[in-house]
């Protein structure tokens, strides 16, 4: 059997491979006489086509030479297929496998995502809960200052009396330089203030209308050079002693600390509430 130089047979001649012997001879004819060199003298491949119209011719009207090249063209088409249905199942996989690490990427990225905006509520939330407690703490401390000031405003506008003493000698009717007009003359530079005289010499109460001004009156009044007054506070009525102090009495500063260790007493109480 004479090579084609890969050519087939059956493409040369133009017929299918199912073709009689008939059609074979009849293809060769017509294409032999179409393709003759003393008819295309002008076309220098017609020697080379005609002896391609040859070689097929001969192989295929050859019986057992037609029946190898037959088997081997099965072979190959059927080698072809399996490659083909290879190709296709390999492709499929390779698509499968894609589409699996496609979905797992996905599946990765979007866990990331979830992980981000979960850490991201979280820190929203603690921010806000430390926001909040923030204001609340703000809150309870604007409460204890306002509260500390109004109870140190209620203490300091209450009444308050005070004990007034002085030396004196018997039977002396000028009392020891004191009467009722001029001790009031003495305590009222400090605020209102009521005289009563005593029963007995050397003795008056002074009722101040404000607690602050019977403080400065205990402080700072000392009466005459020649017969000074001892000042002291009355009893509250509660049956607390008064030692020359009275609630509300403090200074500014004084307020102002006792309003500043109560915020701290509360903060330090948030504080602990919080972290337990």
């Amino acid at each position: 059997m004479e090579s084609l130089d890969g050519d087939c047979p059956y493409d040369v001649l133009d017929v299918k491979e199912t073709a009689t012997d008939a059609e074979i001879r009849k293809a060769y004819k017509v294409l032999a006489l179409k393709n003759h060199p003393d008819k295309n003298k002008k076309n220098p491949n017609a020697a080379d086509i005609f002896q391609k119209l040859v070689k097929a011719y001969d192989l295929l009207c050859d019986e057992n030479a037609k029946a190898a090249y037959d088997k081997v063209l099965s072979l190959k088409k059927a080698a072809k297929l399996r490659d083909l249905r290879m190709n296709e199942t390999n492709r499929a996989a390779k698509e499968d496998l894609e589409r699996r690490e496609a979905a797992y990427k996905r599946q990765k990225t979007d866990a990331v995502d979830a992980s981000k905006k979960l850490e991201a509520e979280i820190i929203r939330l603690r921010e806000q809960g430390q926001r909040r407690l923030q204001e609340e703490q703000e809150r309870l401390l604007k409460e204890a200052l306002a509260t500390e000031a109004e109870d140190a405003r209620a203490s300091a506008e209450k009444g308050c009396d005070v004990k007034v003493k002085w030396s004196h000698k018997a039977n002396e009717q000028e009392n020891g330089g004191y009467t009722r007009d001029e001790l009031e003359r003495l305590f009222y530079k400090y605020g209102d203030v009521d005289v009563v005289m005593g029963k007995k010499s050397g003795r008056a109460i002074a009722s101040f209308t404000c607690a602050q001004d019977a403080a400065c009156a205990l402080q700072y009044e000392r009466g005459h050079r020649n017969n000074p007054l001892t000042c002291v506070l009355l009893d509250a009525g509660d049956g607390t002693p008064r030692d020359g102090t009275y609630p509300g009495t403090e200074s500014l500063e004084e307020l102002e600390q006792a309003a500043m260790e109560k915020m701290q007493q509360v903060h330090v109480a948030m504080r602990d509430g919080s972290t337990s």
